[in-house]
C-alpha cells in the first residue's frame, strides 16, 4: 500500500470527530436551554390559562389545551436535547477517547504502518476495512486476529424491516466490536468473515446457542 494512503489510515482527521461532539452538545445544550428558559418564563408570568372550578368539595384544575401542547412541545424539545447528549457520550465520545489512545501508542502505529505497507491484496478498501497479516483494521481500530474468539453476522431490523446486517467480533477481553456495517443486499460481510477465520482457525463462527454458551464460560 502507498504512503499516502496508510497516513490517510493511521493519521485520521481527529478534528471533525470534535466538531462532531461540540455540535452535538450544542444542539443539546440548545434546546434543554430553551426549555429552561420557558418554564422559568411561565413562572414569572401570572397563569391566565388556569380556572379552578367548584365541584362539590373539591376544587378542579381546567388547564387550556393551548397549555398541554405547550408543555408536549417543551417534553419534545427536551427528548431532543437528551437524545443528542446519549448520542454523543454513548457512541461518539468511546470512539474519540480509543483513537486517541490508539494514536499515542507509537509502538503499534509503526506495527501497522509495516503491516498496512505489506498488504497486498486490498480488496475491502471501499469499505475502510484491512485485512493484514496480524490485524483487522476499521478505522483507526486495530484488532489482533489471535485476540478474536467469536464472531458473526447479525441483520438489524426496525419496526419489522430490515435496515442492515453488522459484523460483530468479541475479543478475549469479551468486548463487542462492530466491525463494519453494510446494506442487506450487500453480501461482502460473509467474505470477510472468511478471511478472518482462515487467519484464526479457533475462532467461534455463527450465532447459535453453543457459541452463545462458550463465551459465557469464556475465561482468559
Amino acid at each position: 500500500m502507498e504512503e499516502k494512503e496508510i497516513d490517510k489510515i493511521l493519521k485520521p482527521k481527529m478534528y471533525i470527530v470534535y466538531i462532531l461532539v461540540f455540535i452535538y452538545l450544542s444542539i443539546a445544550a440548545l434546546c434543554i436551554g430553551y426549555v429552561f428558559s420557558k418554564v422559568y418564563e411561565q413562572r414569572k408570568t401570572p397563569v391566565n390559562s388556569v380556572e379552578f372550578v367548584s365541584n362539590g368539595s373539591e376544587l378542579e384544575e381546567n388547564i387550556s389545551p393551548e397549555s398541554h401542547r405547550a408543555v408536549e412541545f417543551y417534553k419534545a424539545i427536551a427528548m431532543v436535547g437528551v437524545f443528542f447528549i446519549v448520542v454523543a457520550f454513548v457512541y461518539i465520545v468511546p470512539v474519540v477517547i480509543k483513537s486517541r489512545k490508539v494514536l499515542k501508542n507509537q509502538e503499534l502505529i509503526e506495527e501497522l504502518r509495516i503491516e498496512l505497507e505489506n498488504l497486498t491484496d486490498n480488496k475491502y478498501k471501499k469499505y475502510r476495512i484491512y485485512l493484514t497479516k496480524n490485524y483487522i483494521i476499521y478505522g483507526i481500530n486495530p484488532i489482533k486476529y489471535e485476540d478474536i474468539i467469536w464472531a458473526y453476522i447479525i441483520t438489524e431490523s426496525k419496526y419489522g424491516i430490515k435496515t442492515g446486517k453488522d459484523l460483530i467480533v468479541y475479543t478475549k477481553d469479551k468486548k463487542r466490536h462492530v466491525v463494519i456495517s453494510v446494506g442487506t443486499k450487500d453480501n461482502i460481510l460473509d467474505n470477510i468473515l472468511i478471511d478472518i477465520q482462515e487467519k484464526n482457525p479457533n475462532i467461534k463462527i455463527g450465532y447459535d446457542k453453543e457459541n452463545q454458551k462458550f463465551f459465557e464460560n469464556y475465561k482468559k
